[in-house]
């Protein structure tokens, strides 16, 4: 991507804010890590990341790796719309991030997140059956899934998400999460912030949904 990236002279945005939230093996190396063996691509790469997704989520810290002249204007953008990021979490996330704690957490994190992913996968394969198709997330905050409308079953996830709601419980349908041609049989489940109790739970309830 990158040798093309500069053969083509076009400007390639690297959005990874979770690249840090990995559950088994490292995944590969990050573009930016990789601008280094191909000459001219660091040029052409906007790399960003956010610490809300791997420090805490109220702590609206991001940041953006590129060239001068794109930062500039991006720095006017973030003027025009909202002045600037909180001062104060800036610097508590400075001086966080300048005590030398952030592998620590990130080695909590993943534990975690690890652990309730595969309780939502259980739980899911228990509860859903062949109703559903989905990939066990290595890394994240979500499951993306898909509706099969096996044994009758709904295949539209915005029905899905209604009856969902009625049996207490919530998720994201996947049409917005396309720029075109959306699949409407997709959606969006998260882990990050319920426990594996309440996930089994709410997995459950998507199971008493599936059959009203």
């Amino acid at each position: 991507m990158l040798e093309l990236a500069v053969q083509y002279n076009t400007l390639v945005v690297e959005d990874d804010p979770y690249g840090d939230l990995y559950f088994g093996e490292p995944p590969p190396p990050s573009l930016l890590a990789l601008t280094d063996t191909v000459p001219g691509s660091r040029d052409l790469l906007a790399h960003c990341g956010s610490l809300s997704k791997v420090l805490s989520p109220g702590l609206r810290v991001g940041w953006l790796i590129a060239q001068p002249e794109l930062l500039a204007k991006a720095t006017m953008c973030k003027q025009f719309s909202d002045a600037h990021t909180s001062t104060f979490a800036q610097a508590t996330a400075a001086q966080y991030l300048k005590a030398g704690r952030m592998p620590a957490t990130l080695a909590n994190v993943r534990k975690v997140y690890a652990e309730r992913a595969k309780a939502m996968g259980d739980a899911l394969k228990r509860e859903l059956g062949d109703a559903i198709e989905f990939e066990q997330p290595g890394g994240g905050l979500f499951f993306w899934a898909r509706l099969t409308g096996a044994n009758g079953g709904p295949k539209d996830a915005g029905e899905f998400a209604k009856r969902a709601i009625e049996q207490g419980v919530a998720f994201v349908p996947g049409v917005p999460f396309y720029a075109a041609n959306p699949d409407v049989s997709t959606f969006r489940l998260s882990f990050a912030t319920a426990d594996v109790a309440k996930i089994e739970e709410g997995v459950k309830r998507l199971g008493q949904a599936l059959s009203k």
